[in-house]
């Protein structure tokens, strides 16, 4: 259905003669206009490299990103309104996706200016699975906007909406990525040669088997054109369990690969070859392998220390899961690939994939064989930590890491660290992204925060909630910032702010 409303949105606030509201406008004016000065920002990691780098704008730096101010501010709808995507920035719009409570989603979109309302289009699922209803980003695809939409399996399994960017009406739903009884999908779309790319994953627990994997679905239709299983089916069959994909896919358009990370297995006496790994996957679809998982690089495995598993007590404890338990004694944690990886093309014409691992480890990986070459420590092990996309950047990848929270440059053709910054919160689920010079982030303590390239030196650090002019106490999210337009999109909590240069482009 889609909600094509004249009355604003509600913006609510505390100390509201802070908060710059947003704009009122037809329903009628269209999102597909000519890209701005400033470039657009089409997909969650801007590129199909997941670069989430912006390398069109020329006017924030350094020297001014201290006097950037509001120009509007969004809130969420619905109780909640938790944004938790990075915002998606293309022909005039913003679009914003956001878990209004336990049963919709509501993707709206904004005039990218002035943040008038476009259209809004609220998406019922009854009951969402972890992290929210509708958790990763959009793709734009021509005139469609491709919304991944976190239902469990119970009332149908996850799917990807697929809506005309100009008006919001439904033009397909796909069938369910899968279909076990808790799956469920935080991951972003991608989209290439009219296939999307979206990762799911099965829950974790004590008493689960179930197992995540990658779908790719026609874009013109919606059909499901392949699932692939992380663990092969005779495998799973053996006992071998877990491995979902949470993170958003690299594609590479010269050789039709994609790439995703994997996450933990269910069992640690049973540690699939293809769990806590980098999956290559052929989606070329004239290939006999279209739809496989083809190569893989297994980071380091949940036991932390080779042989502590074999302890007797370890047998009677099997306690390492996707939704928190962590064996001290065993020695295991869930150290997985959360965040999304980055793909880097040398000018000696190798392409590497750079990988954030929750063990606190950047890995850098030859994507022929899929062969590590380095490995550089960012953070510590941790269960809650580590989980937000790096930024890649003049050869330097820039890696959110925690505990106890910190932002890393890491020169991706050795290894070596270029320095290294302190944020706020230890948690850094929010990723990186990179525009003229600056590394910019928001931070689980409700900051926007940005640093300078070069040598990691604090540029700005800004409370959001002067902004919102509500607390920001329930900022812990997954959202991210777009840079687009001349504009700083940050997102966080249940709010969306454009940040702009004192009589700036709107």
């Amino acid at each position: 259905m889609t909600g094509r409303r004249t009355v604003a949105l509600a913006v609510a606030a505390i100390g509201a003669a802070a908060l710059v509201p947003i704009a009122v406008r037809a329903d009628d004016v269209g999102c597909s206009a000519a890209p701005a000065p400033g470039g657009e920002w089409v997909t969650y990691g801007h590129d199909l490299d997941n670069s989430r780098t912006q390398p069109a704008e020329d006017t924030i730096d350094a020297s001014n990103a201290g006097t950037l101010e509001p120009a509007f501010v969004f809130r969420g709808p619905g109780l909640l309104g938790t944004i938790n995507m990075t915002p998606i920035v293309a022909g005039g719009c913003v679009f914003v996706s956001s878990s209004d409570d336990g049963t919709a989603a509501t993707v709206t979109a904004l005039d990218a200016d002035d943040g008038a309302r476009r259209w809004a289009h609220r998406i019922d699922v009854g009951g969402n699975a972890y992290g929210g209803s509708v958790v990763g980003s959009p793709a734009v695809d021509g005139e469609l906007l491709l919304v991944p939409v976190n239902r469990v399996g119970a009332q149908g399994g996850p799917f990807v909406r697929a809506l005309h960017r100009d008006t919001g009406e439904l033009v397909w739903d796909s069938e369910p990525l899968d279909t076990q009884p808790d799956t469920g999908t935080n991951a972003s779309v991608t989209v290439w040669n009219g296939i999307a790319v979206i990762g799911f994953f099965g829950k974790a627990g004590p008493d689960e088997d179930e197992r995540g994997g990658v779908a790719l679905l026609d874009t013109a239709t919606g059909e499901l054109l392949a699932r692939t299983y992380t663990i092969p089916d005779d495998d799973f069959a053996e006992g071998y369990a877990g491995a979902g994909v949470w993170s958003t896919a690299a594609v590479d358009p010269a050789t039709g690969h994609a790439y995703v990370g994997s996450s933990n297995p269910h069992d640690p006496h049973r540690i699939h070859e293809r769990s806590t790994s980098l999956l290559k996957i052929d989606i070329d679809r004239t290939r006999a392998t279209f739809g496989q998982i083809v190569d893989w690089y297994q980071g380091l495995r949940d036991t932390i220390v080779p042989g502590a598993q074999e302890q007797p007590v370890c047998e009677t404890a099997p306690d390492v899961h996707y939704y928190g338990e962590f064996s001290a004694t065993c020695l295991a944690v869930d150290v997985d690939f959360g965040a999304s990886p980055n793909l880097i093309h040398l000018a000696d014409g190798r392409t590497l994939l750079g990988g954030h691992q929750k063990a606190g480890v950047y890995h850098v990986v030859d994507t022929d064989g899929m062969d590590g070459l380095s490995m550089t420590p960012v953070g510590a092990p941790c269960f809650a930590c580590s989980a937000a996309s790096s930024a890649f950047a003049d050869g330097r990848a820039f890696v959110p890491a925690g505990p106890p929270g910190q932002l890393v440059a890491v020169d991706v053709t050795n290894g070596a660290p270029a320095w290294a910054s302190p944020i706020a919160g230890g948690f850094t689920f929010n990723p990186a992204s990179t525009a003229n010079g600056l590394v910019w982030m928001t931070d689980s303590n409700g900051f926007l925060d940005a640093f300078d390239q070069a040598t990691g030196a604090p540029v700005l650090k800004r409370r959001m909630a002067d902004d919102t002019g509500e607390s920001m106490a329930t900022s812990t999210s997954s959202a991210g910032v777009a840079i687009a337009n001349h504009t700083v999109y940050a997102a966080l909590g249940s709010h969306l702010v454009a940040y702009r240069l004192p009589g700036g482009n709107a």
